[in-house]
């Protein structure tokens, strides 16, 4: 029983398998048919492919020359460029160079003008102008207080000024020499009537040397108007005031004295002064005005009999001097 089947089996699986051999090679042997017009469509579709392909190519090669033609143009004009600046910078290196030669002959060119101008003018100032002037002035010397109680009016001033004071400088020194000439007249004492004393006072004359300190400021922009301060001291040398003046009496005499030996006819005595006055100056000279106040110590013995005779005095005699004058640099 069991021997029938296997044969069976096996007749199927052989049968199966011639079946399916012969269905393979009917399906490979099948033609496919192809119409006409299905063709040309494929054939029109891979020109335009490469049509697409060639105008692809043309135009990348168009761009890249673009781009070449593009970069040597800007390379070209960048070179211009650079060319063009170095020129511009040669040209204006060259052009300083020139105006610094014509400024630096111009300079020279002031510069010698200018000295030569500064001889000229050096030239007409008498005293180089390097700050030294002397002067010359004339005015009025005003007695005040005791000076003028004792008999005294105003009289004469002469004023010689020697300084150094630079046109641009603040202070300066000055020694001034000076000649006062008063005009005297009687004096008569308090007493009463019967015992009163009348003295005739002479015109007394007064020389002095002064050293100074001067203080100057311009009033003007053009610093040729100048205010100024002076102040300092000296030596006041009295003559011809008489031996038995109220003047000698005041400097140290007893005039009381018949004895006029004993009297001295000149004195000299130690004194300070200050002041102000204005300078205007006019080409190398300067005019000015000045006004001081002078005062000499009297330095006299302290009597009794003075003070009966004169009253109470000070120990100093006071004058004004007023002077206009011209100064010479």
């Amino acid at each position: 029983m069991r021997m029938p089947m296997r044969s069976s089996t096996s007749a199927q699986d052989s049968t199966q398998r011639a079946n399916a051999a012969r269905q393979a090679r009917a399906t490979s042997q099948q033609r496919i048919r192809v119409q006409k017009g299905e063709a040309a469509g494929t054939l029109d579709l891979r020109a335009d492919s490469l049509a697409a392909a060639e105008r692809a190519r043309a135009d990348s090669v168009s761009r890249a020359q673009q781009y070449t033609r593009d970069s040597l143009i800007t390379a070209d004009r960048a070179r211009m460029d650079s060319m063009a600046a170095v020129a511009r910078l040669r040209a204006d290196s060259v052009a300083r160079a020139e105006a610094f030669r014509r400024d630096s002959v111009t300079r020279a060119d002031s510069i010698t003008a200018a000295a030569e101008a500064w001889r000229k003018e050096q030239e007409r100032y008498r005293l180089g102008n390097n700050g030294w002037y002397v002067g010359i002035g004339g005015g009025l010397s005003v007695p005040t207080n005791d000076f003028k109680h004792l008999g005294y009016n105003s009289g004469l001033n002469v004023h010689v000024p020697i300084g150094w004071h630079r046109p641009n400088s603040a202070l300066g020194l000055r020694m001034d020499l000076s000649y006062n000439r008063f005009s005297g007249r009687t004096f008569t004492n308090d007493a009463p009537v019967g015992s009163a004393v009348t003295l005739q006072n002479p015109n007394p004359q007064v020389l002095s040397a002064t050293m100074n300190v001067t203080l100057a400021t311009p009033l003007s922009l053009l610093r040729n108007v100048r205010l100024y301060g002076v102040a300092g001291a000296g030596l006041y040398h009295f003559r011809s005031f008489g031996g038995n003046s109220a003047l000698g009496a005041f400097l140290g005499n007893d005039v009381l004295e018949n004895n006029e030996a004993s009297n001295k006819s000149t004195r000299n005595k130690l004194g300070a002064q200050g002041g102000a006055g204005l300078d205007w100056t006019v080409g190398t000279s300067s005019i000015y005005l000045e006004s001081r106040v002078v005062n000499v110590f009297a330095d006299r013995d302290d009597n009794v009999a003075f003070r009966d005779f004169f009253g109470d005095r000070s120990g100093s005699l006071r004058w004004v001097p007023i002077v206009l004058g011209v100064k010479i640099r």
